[in-house]
């Protein structure tokens, strides 16, 4: 296939030249939309929609404009998955701790400019209707939809993605870290404004992943003007200082983590399909309410959302929301339910709560990636821990199949950070190295390295005869259904067997991204990376971004060009030359060849460390709860069940 591009293509073109098929055997993407830059849905006569009752009585009253009114010129239409839906009615769902905001960015929140296609194979346009590219990728024409309007009515202009990038993105109070999506040659993109529904953003350098890089749920790239401007410092400091006085807040950046969230700022306007009237921090329940200006459609113009509402219960414990699950009380969730160890429960309660449970297939290569901090502010912790032979020694000190046969119920097989079999990036021999459980190679390795002083309990001292003790640090709540603080405490008693100490320190998510981001961490602990293409997000085989816990003042300084962070070693520059030259190339053969030259000193340099392939995993599903389709991928990456449309999900349960 020729990836090669004309000027000024169009979006089915750019679509996914990019990317391998996310799905099993999925090796190559097929194009995105229609051709001429249309959008990939037909569009519907606004005139010709129909409404929820509620609405259709706001209208009557006079208190919202009439329907063709509220939506854009060309409705996005959208298919459910199985039938024409009804309204009314509401989702239920439930958080584990008011940080794990996750949960919402994957069902309420995913509305970007373009985003992945329900085959997860191809990109179409979101609020866009649609893009050009210049023939150096260097360039990027956006087409915002006409007509389309904020939750609050206002429409969406130009003038909110130049807010987004000339006000937001650049101003150090408001983003204090630039996502590297925006600026990939360590220069930030340039925002213009071509006309009152046309954008440029323009790189320094050819940019051939970025239409990838934009569909994940992070990369925000509009927000409300003529409603945030008014909480800017550029344009209205003393109005701003005094909102930071007047609500106790520390600074201003606290001021606008606020008030530009979705899930906690109900004044705040939103493309999303539900608007949130009783944020996180108001109680124990979050609710979400029907956008009035929801800018899609069903195939028989119905507007959407079915669903009026969704509702989330906050809770701190997991029984409970397993208790919940069981008393029919979830509609349909996933995160932070569906581990190995409840199958058993929620197969005994089916009946009893009126649920089913639908197949997740995983897209990461792990159950959870180790890393050690090699980038560690105390320089003698930083040489143990950069000397491979350690990292080694800690693989092979970990007893694999105990953890597999404990808490994944026996699924799974030993297997390190690799990509999977169905990825065309695997390698048998990199997939299986140091999984062997050998305590006796491990303490070798150790002892080679120096490490033999032990204290009176028998734990290795430091090369500089100090207490040796690795704090780990771990998330409370977990990910894809795995327990972290459990798998880390089974691996700590490995660790300790070779005299390697450690104390496992559970903590609430915020804390751990603060301390990631501060370099505080000596290891941390999170879920596998992507199992089939690596090419978009390499975090755990080259320091990439926050979530590259193994160095993350090299990768701030990779992705800054180094403008922050650490200057890394000389091979981990290598990797970075390396993927520059994949980022600009939009020639597909020649990205997996790039990407196949950094795995190879991904493989040998070995970074982080793996625990096992991950069991089949499920969701929740209520039986009166429909449109959800039986079988899907999970991964954060395609943010399930975001490209699924949950605007179309619907149920036949009346609430009390």
């Amino acid at each position: 296939m020729n990836w090669s591009m004309p000027s000024k293509t169009i979006v089915r073109t750019v679509g996914l030249l990019l990317a391998v098929g996310i799905l099993a055997g999925c090796a190559h993407l097929k194009p995105a939309s229609n051709q001429n830059g249309k959008p990939s849905a037909p569009a519907a006569a606004a005139a010709d929609a129909k409404e929820a009752p509620a609405l259709a009585q706001l209208v009557a009253q006079g208190k919202l404009p009439k329907l063709e009114e509220r939506l854009p010129k060309k409705p996005v239409v959208v298919k459910p998955a199985d039938r024409i839906g009804t309204y009314g009615g509401s989702w239920r769902m439930g958080l584990r701790g008011k940080s794990d905001t996750q949960l919402l960015t994957r069902t309420v929140g995913y509305e970007n400019a373009v985003r992945w296609a329900t085959d997860y194979k191809s990109v179409e346009p979101g609020f866009l209707e649609r893009w050009e590219v210049s023939a150096d990728a260097k360039s990027y024409t956006f087409y915002i939809r006409e007509g389309l309007k904020w939750s609050d009515g206002h429409p969406v202009t130009a003038d909110d993605m130049l807010f987004w990038g000339n006000d937001v993105l650049v101003a150090k109070e408001l983003t204090p870290t630039i996502a590297s999506f925006f600026q990939p040659s360590g220069q930030v993109v340039k925002v213009s404004k071509i006309d009152t529904y046309t954008v440029r953003l323009d790189f320094a350098a050819p940019y051939g992943l970025f239409i990838q890089r934009i569909t994940h749920p992070s990369a925000e790239m509009i927000r409300p003007a003529h409603y945030l401007k008014q909480f800017v410092p550029k344009y209205n400091k003393e109005f701003v200082e005094q909102e930071v006085k007047r609500r106790g807040l520390p600074d201003v950046t606290a001021l606008w983590s606020w008030v530009s969230s979705p899930w906690e700022n109900p004044e705040l306007p939103v493309l999303n399909a539900w608007v949130v009237k009783q944020g996180l921090s108001s109680g124990q329940t979050a609710l979400f309410e029907r956008n009035p200006y929801y800018w899609k459609v069903d195939p028989q113009g119905h507007q959407l959302p079915y669903l009026d509402r969704v509702v989330v219960n906050i809770v701190e414990d997991d029984n409970a929301l397993v208790l919940k699950a069981l008393n029919g009380e979830i509609d349909w969730q996933e995160r932070n339910l569906a581990t190995p160890a409840n199958k058993a429960v929620f197969v005994d309660g089916m009946q009893r709560g009126n649920y089913s449970l639908t197949e997740l297939t995983l897209e990461n290569d792990n159950v959870a990636s180790i890393h050690v901090n090699m980038a560690h502010k105390d320089p003698e912790m930083r040489k143990i821990f950069q000397d491979k032979r350690f990292r080694v020694a800690l693989s092979h000190a970990i007893n694999r199949q105990e953890i597999i046969s404990t808490l994944f119920l026996g699924q799974g097989e030993p297997w390190q950070n690799a990509p999977l079999a169905n990825s065309p990036f695997y390698d048998a021999e990199w997939a299986k190295q140091y999984t062997e459980y050998d305590v006796a190679k491990a303490n070798q390795l150790l002892d080679e390295m120096g490490l033999t002083a032990r204290d009176s309990r028998g734990m290795r001292l430091r090369l500089d005869g100090k207490p040796f003790l690795i704090v780990f640090d771990v998330s409370n709540t977990g990910i894809n259904g795995v327990n972290f603080v459990d798998l880390v405490e089974m691996v700590s008693k490995s660790w300790k067997a070779v005299g390697v100490d450690v104390l496992v320190k559970p903590m609430d998510r915020s804390l751990l991204m603060s301390r990631k981001a501060g370099n505080d961490h000596d290891a941390g602990i999170w879920s596998g990376g992507m199992g089939i293409d690596t090419t978009v997000y390499p975090l755990y085989h080259m320091p990439y971004t926050i979530d590259s816990i193994f160095a993350i003042p090299w990768a701030n300084w990779i992705s800054t060009k180094g403008k922050s962070g650490d200057e890394p070693p000389a091979i981990i520059k290598q990797q970075a030359e390396i993927y520059w030259e994949l980022e600009k190339t939009t020639d597909r053969v020649k990205q997996i060849e790039r990407e196949k030259e950094l795995l190879k000193i991904s493989k040998e340099q070995f970074y982080t460390i793996g625990i096992s392939t991950m069991a089949p995993s499920y969701a929740i599903r209520r039986n009166d709860f429909f449109n959800v389709p039986n079988k899907m991928v999970l991964s954060f990456i395609y943010p399930t069940p975001g490209p699924l449309n949950p605007c179309t999900f619907f149920t036949t349960r009346v609430d009390k």
